[in-house]
């Protein structure tokens, strides 16, 4: 149990670590743009996969930031989990801006999500829209946190890195997916 707990501290570290060094310390600029060009890279991944390939779940290998429960997902699944994460994070940063104090909560409610089709794709580009606006809409400058598990305490800002880094963890999977399914893409930010 003991070496069970110290991997578990490891692999956060490990987690916490990528994470502010890949997108924690980049400007609300570079984390927006490269938002964008996730949305943009999904747009054009589900362009070009049919229909009935979205749909059906596809085992893939473990990848970093997955958990076993997501490697069995569908498009439209992983699709769903991270619009309900963007949701989330919206919420959270709209909170910390007005000065209240909110919480996360268990983030493993994230990984359960049903059978999804098409129609999430509306709600998806809608809340995608409104991260992209954020910068534009709010400072991301308050001080007050709001505790991740993984990625420690963070402010506004941080959160706004953490959707970044989240979508391209979604982005990997998507193409894993359809690769898997006989899509080829690579990863290209």
């Amino acid at each position: 149990m003991r070496a069970k707990n110290m991997k578990s501290i490891i692999e956060i570290l490990i987690a916490r670590i990528a994470f502010w060094l890949g997108y924690g310390c980049r400007s609300i600029t570079t984390n927006r743009n490269q938002f964008a060009r996730g949305i943009q890279k999904i747009n054009m991944l589900l362009a070009e996969a049919p229909h009935d390939i979205l749909e059906t779940p596809g085992s893939i290998k473990p990848q970093p930031g997955l958990t076993p429960t997501m490697l069995n997902w569908s498009v439209y699944m992983t699709i769903e989990h991270t619009d309900r994460v963007h949701v989330e994070i919206l919420h959270l940063i709209e909170s910390l801006e007005r000065g209240e104090y909110p919480t996360l909560g268990d983030i493993s409610r994230f990984d359960t999500v049903g059978p999804a089709g098409p129609d999430i794709m509306e709600h998806f580009f809608e809340h995608a829209k409104q991260i992209e606006a954020l910068p534009h809409r709010l400072p991301l400058t308050s001080r007050n946190r709001v505790h991740h598990r993984i990625f420690g305490s963070l402010k506004s800002r941080g959160l706004y890195a953490a959707v970044a880094m989240h979508l391209w963890t979604h982005v990997t999977q998507i193409e894993a997916i359809l690769n898997k399914h006989g899509q080829k893409f690579s990863r290209d930010e």
